[in-house]
């Protein structure tokens, strides 16, 4: 027999956000009625903390665990309580191979909770610094964002609208982080080698006396299929 369900993880793209990035009152109308029955909600997202930040309402930004960067980090209330980040040896190799590389990439690190940009980007709406990212990694580094680009000066659009390249021929990697390739193979997300929503998941669980199977989780692939219960459904 299944235990109570005491907490709902929410995917974000796709699941909580409808397209135009929004959460609607429906949704959330439904996550305040649970939460008055005493559940828990958890977001868990692959976006970085500065973009969930940005979009989620006032609501969700008080006393609800962000699992971000998929699952490199867990923040609640604004404070980082987990972390699972490429080491700044690693991170700093990583950026040398991409500027070496062939093939123009446009690249995105995510550091302390901020968001650094190798070039301008039209319409990427969430807080960032352009720069050289050479001359900037101190610090372990959450996440690394690749786009590969067929003709730069003609796919500067937004950033989640950006045209797909033919191939993303991504250059070999240091050891200490793994790639994982989406969107047709034109985008990769580099994080550390232990990365994981369900690890990070845990973190959250822990925190709550709860175990995995006290969890609903809707339309996360990454945590569907886990020991708890998914739903891949949209919620909005």
């Amino acid at each position: 027999m299944h235990e109570p369900i005491a907490l709902i993880a929410l995917d974000l793209d796709g699941t909580l956000l409808r397209s135009d990035t929004t959460v609607s009152d429906r949704t959330l109308g439904a996550i305040d009625a649970c939460r008055t029955q005493g559940l828990h909600i958890a977001i868990a997202t692959a976006r970085p903390f500065a973009s969930v930040k940005r979009l989620l309402p006032a609501s969700l930004q008080r006393d609800v665990p962000w699992i971000c960067g998929s699952g490199g980090s867990v923040y609640e209330n604004a404070v980082c309580l987990y972390q699972d980040w490429i080491d700044v040896a690693t991170a700093q190799a990583v950026v040398e191979v991409l500027y070496r590389a062939e093939e123009d990439f446009l690249v995105a690190l995510e550091m302390a909770g901020r968001l650094y940009v190798n070039r301008p980007v039209a319409g990427l709406l969430t807080p960032h610094q352009v720069c050289d990212l050479r001359q900037i990694v101190t610090a372990p580094v959450a996440k690394f964002l690749v786009h590969a680009l067929d003709h730069p000066a003609s796919r500067m659009g937004p950033w989640g609208a950006m045209a797909p390249a033919a191939t993303m021929r991504l250059p070999a990697l240091p050891a200490g982080c793994k790639v994982q390739l989406t969107d047709h193979g034109s985008r990769a997300n580099i994080l550390a080698p232990t990365v994981s929503k369900a690890q990070a998941l845990q973190c959250v669980l822990a925190q709550r006396g709860l175990d995995f199977g006290q969890v609903m989780a809707f339309g996360d692939n990454a945590l569907i299929g886990f020991q708890g219960r998914g739903i891949e459904d949209r919620v909005n």
